[in-house]
């Protein structure tokens, strides 16, 4: 038998022959982070809380895993892939108490006991935008003991606002953020007949790409400006262009920006790279079980060995409430983004596939070695018809093929899939996709 005759994949590229009644299309390249599903399966909805370059993706519990790059080239890019999200305390509990069920990436459920009561959605649909044109969305959830309403909105700081990247000691550094802050105003109210006494409430912030962490409370000035008690995360990742295919580096400086001073803060582990995984389970270590043992340590910088799964927590005494009685704490998240070319794209050799009984070989060489140098990894779609590849549109007809990718030992920058291959599908076409994974 001849060799399967090879084409090199740059950008959409169609492989002209198939296997039986099986036909490859060859890679398209894009990125492998796209925002989340409205619901998923068994979570509470989500709403995306957007601004012009950026969002964040909010459940009804105050909590999001995802925070959404929206400038063009980069749409659906995660900046966040980590955690946003509290837990209260007080007199009597036994441990703070997590505002979300469920921890997303990693997953694992939390010791909550709160209920959503309202579901995030707009907040007066009679008057439903703020003074800067954005939506206000609003939410509220419960247990036994408190109420706790939450608005979100995007704002805009003009120029931007301090992200502040020094911790303590003589002159301070900061970074003008982009110009979109997310804003979370949280209000408790004590439903219960009895005092709750020595309310605080934990914040915590994690981003999977960050390197370091840095708490600073120098005060800046300029737009927001008296929201200087700053957590930041920063590090660098890579995505593909969605026009280009170019592979561009990003230099990614997320921040938690707060008005009150906090009582506590640590700059921490979320997990250990390299140690625990980063996509079920919850981590051995961090600041998770820092807040849950009540002892934030006041680490104000932390960038571990590893290189990653770094995080800041911070702890808000708010006092005592009485029945009825209210407290509430407002936190920004703001964003900045050092966007530069790393490379052009990548192209891929694709072999004609290989019908192997009940599966179907799919070939391929990355030619360049690439992803030796950017640790990308590739995913595989179907479809019975060429249609246009959009994999956040299931009206673009592309579904997903379940299967990993094997990389060939002895050859280095060759790999292959080992797709199902069901006889009924007469004719069935494929896409290979460079990505960059989360985990």
């Amino acid at each position: 038998m001849k060799a399967p005759r090879k084409r090199p994949a740059s950008g959409n590229v169609f492989a002209g022959r198939g296997c039986g009644a099986v036909a490859l299309v060859a890679a398209w390249m894009g990125f492998g982070l796209w925002p989340e599903p409205a619901c998923s399966a068994g979570l509470p909805p989500v709403i995306s809380v957007q601004g012009r370059n950026w969002a964040m993706n909010m459940g009804s519990d105050g909590y999001a895993d995802v925070a959404v790059d929206l400038r063009e080239g980069f749409e659906g890019r995660e900046y966040l892939s980590g955690e946003w999200g509290g837990a209260i305390d007080y007199a009597g509990a036994s441990m703070p108490i997590w505002l979300p069920k469920n921890v997303i990436f990693p997953d694992w459920e939390t010791n909550s006991d709160f209920e959503i009561e309202e579901a995030i959605g707009i907040a007066d649909p009679q008057n439903p935008f703020n003074k800067d044109g954005y939506l206000i969305f609003r939410s509220t959830i419960a247990n036994s003991m408190l109420r706790i309403t939450q608005w979100y909105e995007i704002c805009d700081s003009g120029d931007g606002m301090a992200q502040g990247q020094s911790n303590g000691g003589g002159a301070g550094e900061s970074i003008l953020s982009d110009a979109d802050v997310f804003r979370q105003r949280i209000q408790f109210t004590n439903i219960s007949d009895q005092m709750l006494a020595g309310l605080s409430y934990y914040h915590l912030v994690h981003g999977l790409e960050s390197e370091t962490a840095v708490y600073d409370d120098e005060d800046y000035g300029g737009s927001f400006g008296e929201y200087h008690y700053d957590f930041s995360l920063r590090g660098l990742s890579f995505s593909f262009h969605t026009g280009t295919g170019e592979i561009w580096e990003h230099d990614d400086i997320f921040t938690l920006n707060a008005k009150d001073p906090p009582a506590a803060v640590q700059a921490g582990y979320y997990g250990v790279k390299g140690v625990d995984r980063h996509d079920v389970g919850r981590p051995a270590t961090g600041l998770h079980e820092m807040i849950e043992m009540r002892s934030l340590d006041g680490t104000t910088r932390f960038a571990p060995p590893e290189g990653g799964y770094v995080a800041g927590a911070a702890r808000w005494d708010l006092g005592d409430l009485q029945p009825e009685g209210s407290a509430e704490i407002v936190l920004l998240a703001s964003l900045r983004t050092f966007s530069t070319r790393s490379r052009g794209p990548v192209e891929l050799m694709v072999d004609n596939p290989w019908l192997m009984g009940d599966t179907v070989r799919l070939e391929f060489r990355d030619r360049e070695n690439l992803r030796e140098t950017y640790d990308f990894g590739f995913l595989l779609y179907k479809n019975r018809m060429v249609e246009w590849f959009d994999p956040g549109d299931p009206e673009s007809g592309w579904e997903q093929v379940g299967v990993p990718f094997t990389i060939d030992g002895g050859d280095p920058g060759r790999y292959w899939f080992d797709a199902p291959y069901d006889p009924e599908e007469r004719e069935l076409f494929y896409i290979i996709r460079p990505v960059f994974s989360t985990f």
